[in-house]
């Protein structure tokens, strides 16, 4: 997955995310991506895979850093079927 070390400091975060249902022949993944930082879930984006095998998703988000920490990119299934990421990007401005 992507991740993100950052300063101190405040960024807007943007992403993408390419997600592959892996379970033939019951094709039907859903579930988000987002970036994550210990307990903070931000810039949620949803996919929904019911007749597509893959598809990109969007995220973006903002976060404020006290601290340095690292951001970085997760996804979670919520349906029926296996999902696998292929690729991730993340970037903060």
């Amino acid at each position: 997955m992507a991740s993100l070390a950052l300063p101190a400091g405040s960024f807007l975060l943007s992403g993408s995310v390419l997600v592959q249902d892996d379970a033939p022949p019951e094709y039907g993944a859903l579930g988000t991506c987002g970036f994550e930082l210990v307990n903070w879930p931000g810039g949620v984006g949803t996919y929904d895979l019911p007749t597509v095998h893959y598809g990109v998703v969007a995220i973006e988000g903002v976060v404020t850093l006290a601290d340095p920490a690292t951001v970085e990119v997760r996804c979670r299934n919520d349906g029926p079927g296996d999902v696998r990421v292929r690729w991730a990007r993340a970037t903060a401005l």
